[in-house]
């Protein structure tokens, strides 16, 4: 594995630093947060054994089981504004990963767990994969066992909060759980950045490399690893959060 440059591992140490607290995990529990709906879309509900097409899961009243839509139906549809509200339960091998951008901070894309429901994804590639999206909320979901708990390439203004990422899958190679970095399909100076997202109040935890007892990795991660060209990727918040 190659060691990151001095430049962007103070960058690391600087976002542990602002971080607040870096402590023993307690034990693993339900993200507690709240996300109001963007206007001006609708609400869409998800359930992890949901099979209703989009227009079908939209609504006010909530909605569960197979008349809600899966994760992977509003991955592909949600659109700015719009509120997606994921009911309780454990969705396995699933991602959230929009295809498209909101519109402006008071026109989000929100991914939320539905009245402090325990939600959790488990035993994907990520947690949350945003490629050149803007504008995205995800609040209120638990992470477990991912082979990468999040990635935010070339990406502004997303938030992340009030979410648990807790346990390296053994199938990962990865030697960090969540990074922000610029675009990795261009390795020229051009390379668009990352700027301005802001995670806050979400734990981070037991993020490993290699065996277990060697007590390798980084949880999260600012920049790419490369020298050249530097990653300028700035602005980015990281605030209230637990390491461990």
């Amino acid at each position: 594995m190659q060691t990151p440059p001095l430049s962007l591992r103070l960058i690391v140490i600087a976002v542990w630093l602002i971080s607040g607290f870096i402590g023993v995990p307690p034990a693993y529990s339900p993200a507690v947060g709240s996300a109001s709906p963007s206007a001006p879309g609708a609400t869409y509900w998800v359930t992890p054994d949901g099979q209703a097409d989009w227009a079908s899961c939209r609504g006010a009243s909530p909605l569960n089981g197979a008349s809600a839509c899966a994760l992977s139906t509003a991955n592909a549809n949600a659109a700015a504004g719009d509120t997606v509200y994921l009911r309780g339960g454990t969705y396995s091998n699933q991602q959230i990963e929009p295809s498209n951008s909101g519109a402006s901070d008071s026109n989000r894309i929100v991914y939320a767990s539905y009245n402090q429901e325990e939600v959790t994804l488990r035993d994907s590639a990520y947690g949350i994969y945003l490629y050149k999206k803007s504008y995205i909320t995800v609040n209120g979901i638990n992470f477990y066992s991912l082979r990468r708990f999040m990635r935010i390439y070339a990406s502004h203004y997303n938030t992340i909060s009030y979410c648990n990422f807790d346990t390296r899958s053994p199938e990962s190679g990865d030697w960090v759980g969540a990074l922000i970095a610029d675009d990795f399909n261009d390795s020229t100076p051009a390379s668009e950045n990352s700027t301005y997202n802001w995670v806050h109040h979400s734990t981070f935890y037991r993020w490993a490399y290699g065996y277990y007892s060697d007590h390798r990795g980084w949880l999260i991660y600012i920049g790419s690893w490369d020298d050249d060209p530097v990653d300028e990727s700035g602005y980015n918040l990281i605030e209230d959060n637990i390491f461990a």
